[in-house]
């Protein structure tokens, strides 16, 4: 399945070059995922991102043509995700209180292919370990090297940390499998996250997980990541996930966040 983060980086870098060279990315808004895009082979598919300036912000949709297992083309450009992209000569430096400590932490472990419901490959098990304070969830990170994720590109031009930003979802998610007893969430949508900066490779980062509440089908937290100094990485407010139907699993008694 392709990741929603990196929807998110192609989505950014079509509005970047869009704006220009004299303009930075500082946020998305309106974050959406109206299709999934998923391989069911080790096939290539082309995406295309769409980028249009409109009053309120760049405007911008990544899409593919949708063929089914005969390769009969069902839909051309399908829609899969959409966003909004601010642009400014600088990105906005963040003042946000300093993340508390927890007395108790958990490491956060993946399971086996075999075993997942929702499978992390490796670059995107930037999640270390996570605790908690009243309702507010702590979760701390190893920074690694963007070129895990840009691959062949290398990361010149890359302006999210999207493995960090998956890793700040999968809190999330953890949070809401404590809380609701063992449910598997998966992304469905964000109100808005700010860009300040990126981590340096191999820095230590921590994330506070803010859950703002929930229904029957989903959750809805906001999640600030910082740097080694406590300076703002990135701002996520309204990030909404999707609980998987029938994802229950017992909880592990040696968990540590409370609900």
């Amino acid at each position: 399945m392709f990741p929603f983060v990196v929807a998110m980086e192609s989505m950014a870098e079509a509005a970047q070059l869009l704006a220009g060279p004299d303009l930075k990315v500082i946020s998305l808004r309106d974050l959406k995922i109206m299709n999934s895009i998923r391989f069911p082979s080790d096939n290539t598919v082309l995406m295309r991102v769409i980028a249009t300036q409109q009053a309120d912000g760049i405007h911008v949709q990544l899409g593919i043509d949708y063929y089914n297992r005969r390769g009969v083309l069902l839909q051309q450009n399908r829609p899969c995700f959409s966003c909004i992209v601010d642009v400014a000569p600088q990105t906005e430096v963040l003042s946000r209180p300093v993340p508390p400590d927890p007395t108790e932490l958990f490491p956060c472990t993946f399971p086996s292919l075999e075993e997942a419901i929702i499978y992390h490959g490796p670059i995107f098990r930037s999640i270390k370990e996570m605790g908690s304070i009243e309702d507010l969830g702590i979760a701390y990170y190893d920074a690694p090297n963007l070129n895990d994720v840009a691959g062949r590109r290398a990361r010149a031009g890359w302006i999210m940390p999207s493995s960090l930003l998956d890793g700040c979802f999968f809190g999330c998610g953890a949070y809401l499998w404590v809380v609701r007893s063992g449910v598997i969430a998966i992304p469905n949508g964000v109100h808005k996250i700010t860009l300040c900066d990126l981590p340096r490779e191999g820095e230590r980062c921590t994330a506070t997980v803010q859950f703002r509440g929930q229904d029957e089908h989903h959750g809805q937290f906001d999640v600030i990541l910082y740097d080694s100094q406590n300076r703002v990485i990135l701002e996520v407010e309204g990030y909404e996930n999707h609980i998987v139907p029938g994802s229950n699993m017992q909880v592990s008694v040696d968990s540590k966040l409370n609900p």
